[in-house]
């Protein structure tokens, strides 16, 4: 067997004629380079009686001028965590097809997955509260966030109290630490969470109105606050003050996180009682203040 080169790197049909000069092989073998949906054939191995004289071009012609090094694509976005509830893993992929390596191109150097701890977000439940309360770590804007707890059976969350925002200020901070951010544990870093309260106007005047559809007493507006824009996020730090919660806008601006809630089991007659007392309590002050 010899082996011979002919014609390198141009694209043929599906179907190919290759001339070879004075060879009488009964059996010829194909090695494919690159992408199949571009045949680009090099070598052409020939298998019965020895070749003639015919051209002979050297492997290595074959790379000159037309070899192209592959290049990775972007990272995917990271798995959810392999456990809902507690530590687990995630991991994001990528490829070496931006480009394809191609015509003796080197391969990308680097890892292709890459492989993270993380933790599940438990519901936290209280009884004093009559809720459970779910913390996610998402890059989102405010609509994404509740379409992602109305999968999860769940709503953005409603802060009726200064005890229940100080109590899901601290959840937030122990998630962001169960995240590993250093930075964080050594710095007052500022960090975003959306909430479920939202501005509607069901005549002229605009309203606070919370995912479960009951107008806002208790605020926690920073200075300057709410502006023009119709959705809510709050900033938290490690050391921070209560009243951190500023407008945005709901298709646009981004949070780090976002924190779902739903009724704690055999406590949604009191709960229900409580929201109701302060509704009342919104609306005669409202009333008072007009007067």
């Amino acid at each position: 067997m010899e082996a011979r080169y002919f014609a390198c790197y141009k694209e043929y049909d599906a179907v190919i004629v290759l001339p070879l000069l004075r060879v009488t092989g009964r059996f010829i073998k194909i090695q494919m380079v690159g992408q199949t949906d571009q045949l680009s054939f090099c070598e052409v191995e020939i298998y019965g009686q020895t070749a003639g004289d015919e051209p002979n071009v050297n492997s290595t012609d074959c790379y000159q001028n037309n070899q192209v090094d592959g290049g990775f694509s972007s990272w995917s976005k990271w798995s959810p965590c392999s456990n809902k509830c507690g530590n687990g893993i995630r991991s994001r992929k990528r490829s070496c097809n931006n480009p394809l390596p191609k015509y003796g191109g080197r391969d990308c150097f680097g890892e292709k997955k890459e492989i993270q701890a993380c933790f599940g977000s438990c519901p936290v439940c209280s009884d004093t509260l009559g809720k459970c309360y779910s913390v996610f770590p998402s890059m989102s804007v405010w609509n994404n966030a509740r379409y992602d707890c109305w999968k999860r059976h769940m709503r953005l969350v409603s802060i009726f109290s200064i005890e229940e925002l100080r109590f899901i200020k601290t959840l937030l901070r122990e998630r962001r630490f169960l995240d590993g951010d250093r930075a964080y544990s050594l710095f007052n870093v500022s960090f975003y969470a959306h909430i479920g309260l939202r501005f509607v106007s069901p005549d002229i005047e605009l309203f606070p109105i919370w995912e479960n559809q009951i107008l806002a007493h208790f605020l926690a507006w920073k200075p300057g606050e709410p502006s023009t824009r119709s959705c809510t996020r709050m900033n938290f730090q490690r050391f921070t003050e209560d009243n951190t919660w500023e407008t945005v806008d709901c298709e646009v601006d981004l949070a780090e996180y976002f924190i779902c809630e739903d009724q704690l089991k055999g406590k949604n007659k009191g709960i229900a009682l409580y929201i109701k007392d302060i509704a009342n309590r919104y609306i005669t002050l409202q009333v008072d203040q007009s007067e």
